[in-house]
């Protein structure tokens, strides 16, 4: 027998010598022993935020304007309520874009409106 041969034969005796062929995947031909790396460490944790005071309240809005006093009742009105039976509802345009609107009333024996609501459509012309 040549001598190395029976160096190799000596080698396949060894105990262990032959775990490299048991290790190995018969797949991919890779060491079945390794494994990917352990994962990084987590980052550190960013510094905590300051404090920070709350902004100011905004300041308080000022109450609206009263609403301006009814128009005066043209005497155009109470003649319109001549005729018409106590608590009638009335609608009077006393002008382009105006709507007054109440009810006939009888106030010491003669019938006058009451005005209930007024309207002023403005023209956007």
């Amino acid at each position: 027998m040549h001598p190395l041969s029976i160096a190799l034969v000596a080698l396949l005796l060894i105990p262990g010598s032959g775990e490299a062929a048991d290790r190995t995947d018969a797949r991919t031909g890779q060491d079945a022993t390794w494994s990917a790396p352990p994962a990084p460490p987590a980052p550190p944790a960013p510094p905590a935020l300051p404090g920070l005071p709350m902004p100011p309240a905004p300041p308080a809005l000022p109450p609206p304007p009263a609403p301006p006093p009814p128009p005066a009742v043209p005497a155009e009105a109470h003649a319109a309520c001549n005729g018409k039976t106590n608590g009638s509802l009335l609608t009077f345009t006393p002008g382009p874009g105006e709507t007054m609107r109440g009810r006939c009333q009888r106030i010491d024996g003669r019938m006058v409106f009451q005005l209930r609501s007024y309207q002023y459509h403005r023209s956007e012309r």
